[in-house]
C-alpha cells in the first residue's frame, strides 16, 4: 500500500498539468496502464478518488499476467490496506477497478508477434521505448481497444508508461538488433 503513494501523486500531478495546459477541453477522459502487481493501478484509482479533477477520468489497467478477476481482487486488497493504514475514507463505489483482459498471450514475459509489432511501431513512429513484459502488452491492449471503438475520437487518453526498457534485452533478436559480430 505504501508504494501506491507514488501513483496517487502522479495522478494529482497529471490533473494539475492538464488544468494548466492548452490540451483539448483541458481534461483527461481515460488513463491506461499496465498491471503486473496492482500497485500502479491502485495508486491511480486512489488518486482519482482523493483528487478527482474536472470530469475525473476512467482508470483502466491492462493485465500482463494472470486474469482480470485475479487483479481486481489484488487491487481491491491494496486499496483496502491503503485505506486502513492511512484512514482515507475510500469506498468501493469511489474506487472502481476496470481492466482490459485478453492481452497476456501465453503468459508473463512471453511476448507474442502482435505485441512485438506494436513495440516496433511505437519506436519507429513515436520514439517510445516499450518492453515485451509490461508496457508493450499494455500498449498493444490499448491500441486494440481503440480499434474496437472503446474510446470516442473526441476523448483524451493518457497511457502511463511505467518503464521496463531492460526487458528488451533478453528479447533483442525479435527486434532485429541481435548481437553484433
Amino acid at each position: 500500500a505504501i508504494g501506491t503513494w507514488g501513483y496517487i501523486r502522479a495522478y494529482q500531478e497529471m490533473m494539475h498539468q492538464v488544468e494548466k495546459s492548452n490540451w483539448p477541453n483541458r481534461r483527461i477522459d481515460h488513463i491506461v496502464t499496465a498491471v503486473g502487481s496492482g500497485g500502479t493501478l491502485a495508486g491511480l484509482i486512489a488518486g482519482r478518488a482523493l483528487f478527482g479533477g474536472r470530469n475525473a477520468p476512467r482508470i483502466w489497467g491492462v493485465n500482463v499476467c494472470d486474469t482480470a478477476d485475479y487483479f481486481k481482487t489484488e487491487v481491491r486488497a491494496i486499496l483496502e490496506e491503503l485505506n486502513e493504514k492511512f484512514n482515507l475514507g475510500l469506498t468501493e463505489r469511489a474506487t472502481p477497478i476496470e481492466i482490459f483482459d485478453g492481452y497476456v498471450g501465453e503468459g508473463y514475459a512471453i511476448p507474442y508477434p502482435e505485441e512485438i509489432e506494436a513495440i516496433k511501431q511505437a519506436g519507429r513512429e513515436e520514439g517510445q521505448i516499450l518492453d515485451p513484459v509490461y508496457t508493450g502488452k499494455a500498449f498493444y491492449g490499448l491500441t486494440q481497444e481503440i480499434l474496437k471503438g472503446r474510446f470516442k475520437t473526441t476523448e483524451n487518453v493518457v497511457f502511463v508508461h511505467t518503464g521496463g526498457m531492460f526487458g528488451l534485452f533478453p528479447q533483442r533478436e525479435q527486434f532485429g538488433f541481435g548481437e553484433s559480430k
